[in-house]
C-alpha cells in the first residue's frame, strides 16, 4: 500500500500548537462577511486561535467528559475553528451541523436530526445566532442539552448579546489527543440515504490531509480561499483543516455571497495569492455563466496550484470551459484537478496528479451501458466523454468488485469502488449494523488480500466505478442507476441530454426510475419558471422526451417541471434523487406540470 509520510504519533492539535508556538503572529483564518463592503474581514492568528481554544476548552471540561460530542452550527467564520479546536483541546468529539436559518426550514430538521443521532451534550454557535437557535431546539424538545456562544463572555449563555470571549481569563493545558481517539463526527451529505455520523480518528484524519498535500502538489504554508460550508467535508478538511495543519492559511466566505457574486471568490483568491481553491462542479459552472470574459482576464490566478474539482460527476465541458476562460488570468492548465472522495475516508480519495493536466477520455456509451470501458475516437456517433479522477493505485488498496457476485473485477469492468487503507473511517456513529455492512467488506476471493479479518476489510463505496490504463473513472452512484432491461443508465447524463434540450431549462434536473408493472420507467423532473414567456410546459416537455429517448433509445416515461429551487441537493452540491424519487411516488412534488404516460399516471396519480 502507498502511505502518505505521517508521523504516526502527532495529530493536527500538535501541528497547530507547533506553529503557535514558532509564530504565533502568523495569520491562521480569516473571515469575510456576506456583504463585502460592510465590514473588513476578521483575522485570527495561530497564537490568537490557540488561546482561545484553550479559554473554550477549559469552559467545556468543566461540565463535560472526555469524549462528549459538541455540535458546531456556525456561518462560515473564525468562530467555527474557535469551537473545532476547542473541543480537540477539551478531548471532546466536534459534530459540524448546518446553522438553520428557519425553525421549520430542512436546515433545522437536519441539526436536530445530528444533535439526536450524535447524542450531543453541548451546542456551540455565536452570539449573533444563539437566540433563535435556542429557542428552536427548547421548542423541539427531546433532551436536554447546552447552547453556548463561544464569543461570549464568561458567565453567560451569550442570548443577551454580550461580547468578549469565553472563559477569556482561563485556560486548558491538558494532554493531546491520541491518534486513535475520534477526531470528529462528520455527518454524510445524505444524497442517497439520511445523513450518518461518520467516526474520523485523529490518525485517519491526518493520514487523509496528507494525502491532499501530496496528492495536489500544495507547498508547506500553502494558502486557501473557500466558499464551502464548513459542517461539509470538502469545506472543513479541504478548506480550513489540511492548510492549518501546514502552518497555512484559510480564507472563508459564506456560500451566499459565493452564489451571490461568484467573483469574488476568485477575485480573493488573486488578491491573497492563494494555491489552492476547491469545489463541486456547479461551482465552477456558476462561475463560468456569470463572470465574462473581460472581468476574467482583469484577476490573477497564477499562483494557484491546484483547482479541486469533486464532491459531485465532474463534467468534462466544465473543465475545458473553465480552464480556457481564466487562462487569461494565469491559470495553468495542469491546475485543473478532477478528484474523488468521499466522507467515509475523511474526505480524499484520489484526484488527478500535480502538474499533469485531465485525462479525459472518448468511450462507447453502449459499451458503458453493459459495464465495460470501451475506447472509441471522437467522432464516433457512440462516443461519451468520461473524465479520471485520478490514478490508481493512491493512498488505498483499491479494488472494482461486481455488484451482483461480489467478485474483483479486473481493468475495463465497470464495478463497485472499495478501499482499505489508514483513511478509512471507523464506521457510522450508533449503526454497529450499517457500519458492518459498508466498513468490513471482506476482500473477494481471487484477489490474494487476506479475507475474513479485520485488516483485510473494505470500506464499500456505494460509488460506481472502472480502473482503466491506471486510472479511476468515477461512473455514478449505485443506488442511483437506472436499469431498463439490462440497460445501465446514469441519471447524469440524462439530466445533461435534459439541459441541452432548450435555453428555458438552464435549470437542475433529477432523473430516476420508478417502477411499473415490473419494468423500470424513466422520469424526469426539472427546473422550469412558470412565469417564462417562452415555449409552453407542454412544448417542453415533449422535446425533453424526444431528446433523451432519441440520443439514448429508451423512452422517457414521465417528465414534471417544478419551479426554480425546487430540486433538493446535498450539503455538498449533489442532487438529491432518491429524496426527489420519493417526493414523485407519494405525490408530494409540487409540480405545476406533469407529462405522465397512462400506465405511469395509472400507478402513481391514482
Amino acid at each position: 500500500m502507498d502511505n502518505a509520510h505521517t508521523n504516526t504519533d502527532e495529530t493536527l492539535v500538535h501541528s497547530l500548537w507547533r506553529t503557535a508556538k514558532e509564530d504565533p503572529n502568523r495569520e491562521a483564518v480569516r473571515s469575510y462577511p456576506d456583504r463585502p463592503r460592510d465590514a473588513d474581514p476578521v483575522v485570527l492568528s495561530y497564537g490568537e486561535l490557540d488561546r482561545r481554544a484553550r479559554a473554550l476548552a477549559a469552559h467545556l471540561n468543566d461540565a463535560n467528559p472526555r469524549g462528549s460530542r459538541v455540535v458546531l452550527a456556525f456561518p462560515n467564520t473564525t468562530e467555527f475553528c474557535v469551537a473545532f479546536f476547542g473541543c480537540l483541546y477539551a478531548g471532546m468529539v466536534p459534530v459540524p451541523a448546518p446553522l438553520p436559518l428557519n425553525p421549520r426550514g430542512s436546515r433545522f430538521s437536519r441539526l436536530r436530526g445530528i444533535v439526536t443521532a450524535s447524542e450531543a451534550s453541548v451546542v456551540l454557535t455565536d452570539t449573533a445566532s444563539i437566540g433563535p437557535l435556542a429557542e428552536q431546539i427548547d421548542a423541539a424538545g427531546g433532551q436536554e442539552i447546552a447552547c453556548l456562544a463561544t464569543d461570549a463572555s464568561e458567565g453567560t449563555d451569550g442570548r443577551d448579546g454580550a461580547s468578549g470571549t469565553l472563559g477569556s481569563d482561563r485556560t486548558w493545558d491538558g494532554p493531546a489527543p491520541r491518534p486513535d481517539e475520534l477526531a470528529l463526527l462528520q455527518f454524510t451529505s445524505g444524497s442517497t440515504s439520511e445523513p450518518r455520523g461518520v467516526m474520523v480518528t485523529h490518525a485517519g484524519l491526518r493520514h487523509n490531509m496528507e494525502l491532499i498535500r501530496r496528492g495536489t502538489g500544495v507547498p508547506d504554508g500553502f494558502r486557501m480561499v473557500s466558499w464551502l460550508p464548513l459542517y461539509h467535508d470538502m469545506g472543513l478538511i479541504g478548506g480550513v483543516l489540511t492548510p492549518l495543519m501546514s502552518g497555512g492559511s484559510s480564507a472563508l466566505m459564506s456560500p451566499i455571497s459565493f452564489v451571490r457574486e461568484p467573483a469574488l471568490w476568485l477575485e480573493r483568491a488573486g488578491d491573497l495569492s492563494v494555491h489552492a481553491i476547491v469545489s463541486p462542479n456547479f461551482g465552477y459552472d456558476l462561475c463560468l455563466r456569470r463572470i465574462d470574459s473581460a472581468r476574467a482576464a482583469d484577476m490573477d490566478l497564477s499562483s494557484v496550484v491546484t483547482a479541486l474539482n469533486g464532491a459531485e460527476p465532474v463534467d468534462p465541458a466544465t473543465l475545458s470551459a473553465f480552464t480556457d476562460r481564466f487562462a487569461p488570468a494565469g491559470l495553468a492548465a495542469e491546475a485543473v484537478s478532477p478528484c474523488y472522495g468521499m466522507a467515509e475516508v475523511g474526505l480524499y480519495v484520489t484526484g488527478s496528479p500535480a502538474g499533469e493536466r485531465p485525462v479525459v477520455r472518448h468511450v462507447s456509451a453502449g459499451a458503458l451501458e453493459r459495464d465495460r470501458l470501451v475506447p472509441v475516437e471522437a467522432d464516433d456517433a457512440d462516443a461519451r466523454e468520461l473524465t479520471s479522477c485520478g490514478v490508481v493505485p493512491c493512498g488505498f488498496d483499491t479494488l472494482i468488485v461486481s455488484p451482483v457476485d461480489g467478485t474483483a473485477l479486473p481493468d475495463g469492468r465497470v464495478g463497485e469502488i472499495w478501499l482499505r487503507g489508514p483513511s478509512v473511517a471507523r464506521g457510522y456513529w450508533g449503526l454497529e449494523e450499517e457500519s458492518a455492512r459498508a466498513f468490513a467488506a471482506p476482500a473477494p476471493v481471487g484477489t490474494g488480500q487476506p479475507s475474513g479479518e479485520e485488516e483485510g476489510s473494505f470500506l464499500r463505496t456505494g460509488d460506481l466505478g472502472v480502473c482503466f490504463e491506471g486510472q479511476l473513472y468515477v461512473t455514478g452512484r449505485l443506488k442511483e442507476l437506472i436499469i431498463v432491461r439490462g440497460r445501465n443508465l446514469y441519471p447524469q447524463d440524462l439530466e445533461r441530454l435534459a439541459t441541452d434540450a432548450h435555453p428555458e431549462l438552464s435549470g437542475a434536473g433529477a432523473a430516476f426510475g420508478v417502477p411499473v408493472d415490473g419494468v423500470e420507467r424513466v422520469v424526469v423532473v426539472h427546473e422550469l419558471d412558470p412565469a417564462n414567456a417562452g415555449a409552453r410546459p407542454e412544448e417542453l416537455s415533449a422535446l425533453l422526451m424526444s431528446e433523451i429517448s432519441g440520443a439514448t433509445d429508451v423512452p422517457v416515461d414521465g417528465v414534471c417541471f417544478v419551479a426554480p429551487g425546487e430540486i433538493k441537493r446535498s450539503t455538498s452540491g449533489k442532487i438529491r434523487r432518491a429524496h426527489t424519487r420519493n417526493l414523485f411516488v407519494t405525490g408530494a412534488l409540487g409540480a405545476f406540470h406533469e407529462a405522465l404516460n397512462p400506465a405511469l399516471r395509472e400507478t402513481y396519480r391514482k
